[in-house]
C-alpha cells in the first residue's frame, strides 16, 4: 500500500485565503453595510470587494488545475461533499429552531432534508455538476494540441466573458453564478496546469523572485484598473444623456462581476503567485481542512439572517469613522471565520475519532496472525545470491538543461495526491 502524499500547502494557503476572502465579501454584502454607505466608506469598500472577486474563480481555478489529468471522477468525494452539506443543514436547522429564531413550515423542513437544494449553496451545487462533468470535459483538454487549447479557451473568454462584459449582451446568459462560467475557469486551470506559463519563453528567463513580483504588480494594477473604470461607469450613469448612461451602465455594472475580463486575469495572477510558492506545512494542511465547514456555516441561509443582526454588524461600521469602520468589518469577519473555523474543526476531530474507534474494532475482530499462517508450509529456502560482473561504460554526464524553477513546477505538478477542492 502505498502512503499517502502530503498535499502542497501553497494550494492550501490559497484555498484558505479565498475562503477568508469569501467571508469579507458576505459579511460586507449580506449585512447590509455595503448597500447603506456612501462617500469615502464606499470608495473604500469598493477597493475591498474588487480585490475580494478572484475567491470563487481561484477556487473553481483549482478544480481544473488538478482534476484535468484524471480519466474518472472520484465519486466518493461526491458523497463527502453532499454528506458535510447534508449534516451542516440539519444541524443548523434544528440549532436555530430549538432557539426558536425561526419557525419553518413542513416544507422547508423537506427542502432542508435534501441533500442537493438549489435554493442554497449554490458554488456547492454548481462544483458537483462540474466535477461530474469533468471526465468528458478533460477528453476536450487531453485530446487537443496546445495551440488548439489556447484557440478554444480564448473563444470561450471571448464570448463568455468580454463581449457580455463590453455590450450587456450574451450569447449564452452568464453572469458569474452559473455552471457555464465554471466551465470557462475550470478550462483556463487546465490549460495552466498542462502548458505552465511561468515555462513560457515569456517568463523562463526571469528568476523566481522578479517573476512573483511581476505576478504581484499585475495583480494590483489590474485591480486599480477595474476599480476606476466601475466609478468612471458610475459617474457616467448618473447623465441624462443616453450614450453616457448606456456606457456608464456597461462599465459600472459589469466591471464588478465574476465574469468579467479584468477579475478573471487577476485571477490568473493570483493563482500563478500561490503557485510558486513551495511550502509544507502539517498546520497549513490541517487548517484547509475547515474551508468547507467554513463555507457552509457562514452562508447558511439562516445564519445569513441572524448573524449580522446578533453581531449589530451594520450598525457598528456605519456610525463610526471611516477607518475604523472598515477595520471593525474587518474584525468582524475574522470572527465569523475563526467562529466556523473552530466548529468545523471540532466536527472533524470527533469524526477522525469514530473512524479510529470503527478500524480500531475491526483489526481487534481479526484473529491472530499465527492462526492465519499455515503451520504445514515448509518456509521457502532462500537462493544463493549470485555475483554477476559487468562491463561498465564511462560516458560524460549530459548537462541537465532544466532549471531549478522548473523542477519546483514538474513538483508542484506531481505531489498534489487530490484532484478536488477537497474543502
Amino acid at each position: 500500500m502505498e502512503p499517502k502524499k502530503e498535499r502542497l500547502s501553497n494550494f492550501e494557503l490559497l484555498r484558505l485565503i479565498s475562503m477568508f476572502l469569501i467571508v469579507m465579501w458576505h459579511t460586507t454584502l449580506h449585512s447590509g453595510v455595503y448597500g447603506d454607505s456612501h462617500g469615502m466608506l464606499r470608495f473604500i469598500l469598493d477597493i475591498v470587494m474588487c480585490f475580494c472577486l478572484v475567491h470563487v474563480n481561484s477556487l473553481v481555478m483549482l478544480t481544473g488545475y488538478f482534476q484535468c489529468n484524471k480519466k474518472n471522477g472520484n465519486f466518493k468525494k461526491v458523497w463527502k461533499i453532499l454528506g458535510t452539506s447534508w449534516f451542516y443543514k440539519v444541524a443548523i436547522l434544528i440549532f436555530v429552531t430549538s432557539l426558536g429564531i425561526f419557525t419553518v413550515n413542513s416544507v422547508r423542513v423537506f427542502q432542508e432534508l435534501m441533500p442537493i437544494d438549489y435554493n442554497n449553496y449554490w458554488f456547492i451545487n454548481n462544483y458537483i455538476v462540474l466535477f461530474l462533468m469533468s471526465p468528458f470535459l478533460n477528453r476536450i483538454i487531453n485530446y487537443c494540441t496546445q495551440g488548439e487549447l489556447k484557440k478554444f479557451v480564448l473563444i470561450l473568454f471571448l464570448t463568455l466573458s468580454i463581449i457580455p462584459t463590453l455590450t450587456n449582451q450574451a450569447v449564452i446568459q452568464n453572469d458569474g453564478y452559473g455552471l457555464i462560467h465554471f466551465i470557462l475557469i475550470y478550462f483556463i486551470g487546465a490549460y495552466i496546469r498542462k502548458y505552465p506559463i511561468r515555462l513560457s519563453y515569456h517568463f523562463k528567463n526571469l528568476t523566481n523572485e522578479k517573476y512573483q513580483t511581476l505576478l504581484v504588480v499585475s495583480f494590483f494594477v489590474l485591480g486599480f484598473l477595474n476599480i476606476m473604470l466601475y466609478n468612471f461607469g458610475t459617474v457616467l450613469d448618473k447623465y441624462n444623456i443616453p450614450m453616457m448612461k448606456y456606457i456608464g451602465s456597461v462599465v459600472g455594472g459589469n466591471f464588478l462581476g465574476y465574469y468579467a475580463p479584468i477579475p478573471i486575469l487577476m485571477t490568473i495572477t493570483y493563482f500563478l503567485f500561490f503557485e510558486t510558492l513551495t511550502i509544507k506545512n502539517k498546520w497549513i494542511n490541517r487548517a484547509a481542512e475547515t474551508t468547507f465547514g467554513i463555507y457552509l456555516i457562514h452562508d447558511s441561509y439562516y445564519m445569513r439572517n441572524c448573524m449580522y443582526k446578533a453581531l449589530n454588524v451594520k450598525d457598528a461600521v456605519l456610525h463610526m469613522p471611516t477607518i475604523k469602520g472598515v477595520i471593525v468589518l474587518v474584525g468582524f469577519a475574522c470572527i465569523i471565520y475563526i467562529s466556523a473555523f473552530t466548529i468545523d474543526s471540532i466536527r472533524i476531530l470527533i469524526t477522525n475519532g469514530i473512524k479510529w474507534l470503527i478500524n480500531r474494532s475491526n483489526d481487534d475482530n481479526k484473529p491472530p496472525k499465527f492462526l492465519l499462517e499455515d503451520p504445514k508450509e515448509e518456509p521457502k529456502e532462500k537462493p544463493e545470491p549470485r555475483i554477476e560482473i559487468k562491463k561498465i561504460k564511462l560516458t560524460r554526464p549530459k548537462e541537465n538543461k532544466e532549471t531549478k524553477d522548473t523542477k519546483e513546477t514538474k513538483n508542484n505538478h506531481d505531489e498534489n495526491p487530490d484532484s478536488l477542492i477537497d474543502f
